[in-house]
């Protein structure tokens, strides 16, 4: 089990890579657990739940989707259906789209972590001797800045 805190940056505009950033990180965790336990547990359900809605945003309300195209359904609650704005095999698309859009950010996260295995095992062993690091001792394990690209 980990525990992130993130600061509340202010900021309203978003763009596509900055959202696939963030569904990077958030999946960085159930990442890990496949990658160094080679299982997974509970404790990535908010995370996914997070990245789902995140995701259907990107297709269904920002028009970040090349098959969706740039029209916005603003669908207060997914689970009424009664009212849709669109039709079922629209909804089919939908529902692929998002999936692509997780697993697209699943396998860049799997591989930046899998290429990063070294380094993360040395900050892992530094976490059982203090339990809470900082961003200056992480800096002093990589021995710089960590950096990161979650493009497809």
């Amino acid at each position: 089990m980990g525990y992130a805190q993130y600061l509340p940056k202010e900021q309203y505009l978003y763009t596509t890579e900055e959202l696939m950033d963030n569904i990077c990180m958030t999946l960085g965790g159930r990442v890990a657990e496949k990658i160094f336990f080679n299982q997974i547990s509970t404790g990535a359900q908010n995370d996914l739940e997070k990245i789902t809605k995140l995701a259907y945003s990107m297709v269904t309300l920002y028009g970040m989707n090349d098959i969706i195209g740039n029209i916005s359904f603003n669908v207060k609650n997914r689970d009424t259906m009664l009212n849709k704005p669109y039709s079922e095999k629209t909804f089919e698309i939908i529902d692929l789209q998002v999936r692509k859009i997780i697993q697209d950010a699943y396998k860049i996260t799997h591989d930046l972590l899998k290429s990063k295995f070294n380094e993360i095992k040395l900050i892992a062993e530094e976490l059982l001797l203090k339990e809470v690091l900082f961003e200056i001792d992480i800096k002093k394990i990589l021995k710089s800045s960590p950096t990161y690209n979650c493009k497809p």
